[in-house]
């Protein structure tokens, strides 16, 4: 019985070991693996403009472009845009537009036509719970050019939100594409495009990335 038992015990012994082993090599081999290479960095460069700064990422320059000039590039067209929209500039054609009384199309830059247009179609469509004719209120509560309400503490009175309140109306104001100009139907009605131009802003440099050859951005 002795003979027996131990005979019987070597090959299950020996097999559990073998199973051990098997396991252990196999973590090895997992652990052990060969590691990709790292993602070689992304070229970055960056500015200021609307008041903020903004950023561009690329996984790679297109052949002939140059980082400088793409960089230059960007800042010059984001320049010329702000120069349009900015209420912040007071030679800025967005305030040019809200300084001027009179009823009757003044002739702007495209691209300001363009945001404007647009905004008036998300007015429409959610039924004035989007409206850039809000000017008077954003300045009112210090958020705008003038040094007013909060700039000062002061928290606007009931009488001059109803006062400030009066010329606001997106129903007052039209925007014409070709050619690009727009038209106010109250003289004290004013725009701020805060809500839509640095969007529209981000979708033009990504038009000129893509048409400099940049793929991935």
């Amino acid at each position: 019985m002795r003979r027996a038992t131990t005979s019987l015990t070597k090959p299950i012994f020996a097999s559990f070991i073998l199973v051990l082993t098997a396991g252990l090599v196999m973590k090895a081999v997992t652990t052990q693996a060969p590691v990709s290479a790292p993602a070689e960095p992304a070229i970055q460069f960056a500015g200021h403009t609307m008041g903020g700064s903004w950023s561009v990422k690329l996984v790679k320059l297109p052949p002939g472009q140059s980082r400088p000039d793409l960089e230059a590039d960007i800042q010059a067209l984001l320049n010329h845009l702000d120069q349009q929209m900015s209420i912040f500039k007071p030679d800025s054609d967005i305030s040019r537009f809200n300084g001027a009384k009179e009823i009757g199309w003044l002739t702007v830059p495209s691209d300001l036509a363009a945001v404007v247009a647009s905004a008036q179609r998300v007015s429409e469509e959610s039924e004035g719970a989007f409206d850039i004719t809000v000017a008077p209120l954003v300045n009112l509560w210090g958020f705008g050019p003038e040094p007013r309400g909060l700039r000062i503490r002061q928290i606007p009175t009931g009488e001059e939100i109803v006062a400030a309140r009066r010329p606001v109306g997106y129903e007052a104001l039209e925007a014409r594409i070709s050619p690009p100009a727009l038209r106010k139907g109250n003289v004290d009605l004013s725009i701020d495009l805060g809500a839509i131009a640095k969007g529209y802003a981000a979708e033009r440099v990504g038009d000129y990335l893509t048409n400099a050859g940049v793929t991935d951005y």
